[in-house]
């Protein structure tokens, strides 16, 4: 099998908390696609990308840290850098304590040629006459996925997810619902859910979050395993180019 990567693709979150006026402020929190926070952060550029409104359009110098202060309304165009790499986003500014939400992931692309899928299939036949859909939303970056179940085999396919946190809902014409919050990497490709009590069976690649959340799960087995896997993947691939 032919395997295919990408780098990694960082898209910053950033928290906004804007005051109207001379002392309008700023204030940007940059974490990962999973919530954990990033480290050694500045701003290189925060550039208005409305040309209409006036100048300067660059508003970088206002910042100290990752906090800036008399920015006016309007659209803008951020760009950080952290330790864990670059970070891209586009913020809205346009009303006071303004709380947008922007994420950054890091994403390997692993596996089939062409169009990786996620398939999941339910635990038995549906219903006549009656719709069955799955959503995935990304709690940390602007990301969904949605596909309904159908076929003989009852099966929702959706394009892979890049990694992160998801909030994962089933969902019925007959008013069927259940939520749940499930961590991934952009690997996983084959879920099962049980509609009787609301339960996934995943795939590896995928982690069913229990709520309430501990404040430092990502640290813990599952989390450290993908990371070790990650891992041993890029330095193969460095051995391989270095054989080169």
């Amino acid at each position: 099998m032919i395997r295919h990567f990408s780098t990694a693709i960082l898209i910053g979150i950033l928290a906004v908390a804007v005051t109207s006026g001379a002392n309008s402020r700023v204030t940007v929190l940059a974490v990962d696609a999973f919530g954990r926070p990033l480290t050694g952060c500045r701003i290189e550029s925060f550039r208005i990308s409305d040309d209409r409104l006036p100048k300067p359009h660059e508003f970088a110098n206002h910042f100290r840290g990752l906090v800036g202060l008399g920015i006016p309304y309007g659209e803008y165009e951020g760009f950080l850098r952290c330790k864990e790499g670059s970070l891209h986003t586009y913020v809205v500014v346009d009303d006071t304590n303004k709380f947008a939400v922007a994420a950054l992931n890091e994403d390997l692309i692993v596996g089939e040629r062409g169009n990786p899928k996620l398939a999941i299939s339910l635990d038995g036949p549906l219903a006549e006459g009656e719709v069955w859909w799955v959503r995935l939303v990304g709690l940390y970056k602007a990301r969904s996925y949605a596909g309904d179940f159908s076929g003989p085999r009852s099966e929702a396919v959706v394009d892979a997810p890049n990694a992160g946190s998801y909030l994962v809902t089933v969902l019925s014409t007959g008013g069927y619902e259940c939520i749940k919050q499930v961590d991934l990497f952009e690997q996983t490709r084959r879920w099962k859910f049980h509609t009787s009590n609301c339960k996934f069976d995943l795939d590896r690649y995928a982690n069913l979050v229990e709520l309430p959340v501990s404040g430092n799960h990502w640290n813990t087995g599952w989390y450290r395993e993908m990371q070790k896997e990650r891992e041993a993947f890029f330095r193969s691939l460095q051995e391989a180019s270095q054989k080169k």
